[in-house]
């Protein structure tokens, strides 16, 4: 795993585990990304002719990647841009609720609530303990607490951003379909870190990023959308996509890709980093990452003050965990934690307490587990 470090362009004097916030292009993806860009400031109106199958063979092999027919994807900069769209077209009434999971990304939880206001509707937050990741079934139920007869969607993460625990959505949406409840997915984590297959987990809407654990281009997201919901989907932006034209693609994707001129080159490029992860066997190398996020796990909670909050089941974690730290200035902990040790982590907090989450990519080593143990263990109870 360590090789292949010099294929990516962290810094290389750094201890680099904040993967999981704004990922980290590898060097031939983003070559090839600037490639694309080049080719569109030369050519100018003759590129903008290909983009519609450009977009169409980036989509397919996204679909394949994702276990997904490539006319239920639509490609979006982002997972807030894409959940937003799905937020807005919501067709919520006076008196009706959306629930979501303590464990939900702060942007999300205020563009649902801030719509649900508008609409004289209710979003709702529903406390998942960590401790009933000890079983699928318990985390349901835990989630359905929280549900009422007035529940029209539930948001739910597929990987949790501030937790790193990985959710059961397909038994969630399961018991949400028997209900008649919308399943939303957050799975701005999931692409690349786990194995995906989107058709099978009944949901009806998962947002996806590409420029996470995916490797590509930053500005890269894609929205999955069930095939009978597509059409009650508004754009955020009318444009010439929204005009139905038979020789475009469906309706659904081109009012939401046909939104003006713009650089589309990273979306281009997401083919290409599918390409490398296929490359270097992400599956296998993923494995290997998950076998040092546990191993983190393990070291980091010898240290006093130290506390779990991912847990260490079978199934509850990937590529990522989450620590509880003892009370103390999380930005100045973060600046020394960079500017002594080289160490390059996220400081936040949750549910009112100081977390840190330690992502792993297949050009973290051995050697970044130890400097990072040593890190914590020499500045944690002295801030």
């Amino acid at each position: 795993m360590g090789d292949l470090r010099e294929l990516f362009l962290v810094d290389p004097a750094v201890h680099y585990f904040s993967h999981g916030s704004v990922g980290g292009c590898p060097r031939p993806v983003f070559e090839r990304y600037h490639a694309y860009q080049l080719e569109f400031e030369r050519q100018g109106e003759a590129f903008k002719r290909t983009i519609r199958a450009r977009f169409r063979a980036s989509r397919e092999k996204l679909a394949r990647f994702v276990g997904a027919e490539a006319d239920d994807l639509v490609f979006f900069t982002n997972v807030t841009t894409a959940l937003n769209t799905v937020f807005h077209s919501l067709p919520l009434q006076p008196g009706d609720e959306v629930v979501g999971t303590d464990h939900e990304y702060g942007a999300m939880v205020h563009a649902m609530t801030t719509i649900c206001a508008a609409r004289g509707a209710t979003y709702r937050k529903q406390p998942v303990p960590p401790s009933a990741f000890a079983s699928p079934d318990r985390v349901v139920d835990a989630l359905w607490e929280g549900v009422t007869p007035k529940t029209k969607a539930i948001l739910v993460s597929h990987i949790a951003s501030p937790t790193a625990c990985v959710f059961p959505v397909a038994r969630i949406a399961a018991r949400a379909r028997e209900r008649g409840v919308l399943t939303i997915v957050d799975g701005a984590h999931a692409p690349g870190q786990i194995p995906l297959d989107i058709g099978s987990l009944g949901v009806e809407y998962y947002a996806g990023s590409c420029h996470k654990w995916m490797c590509g281009p930053k500005g890269t997201g894609f929205l999955h959308v069930g095939r009978d919901l597509q059409e009650s989907l508004s754009p955020l932006v009318y444009s010439w996509g929204c005009i139905r034209n038979p020789l475009d693609d469906p309706h659904f994707i081109s009012a939401l890709e046909g939104q003006g001129v713009r650089d589309h080159s990273a979306f281009f490029a997401v083919g290409d980093a599918i390409d490398f992860l296929e490359e270097h066997d992400w599956r296998r190398a993923h494995e290997r990452c998950h076998e040092v996020a546990g191993r983190i796990r393990a070291r980091l909670l010898e240290i006093d003050g130290v506390e779990p909050l991912t847990p260490g089941h079978e199934g509850a974690f990937a590529s990522m965990v989450a620590f509880h730290l003892p009370d103390c200035d999380a930005r100045a902990l973060h600046d020394r934690l960079l500017d002594e040790y080289r160490v390059e982590i996220p400081l936040y907090t949750w549910n009112g307490r100081v977390t840190t989450r330690a992502s792993v990519q297949m050009y973290n080593t051995y050697a970044d587990v130890e400097r990072l143990t040593e890190a914590f263990g020499d500045l944690v109870g002295s801030m």
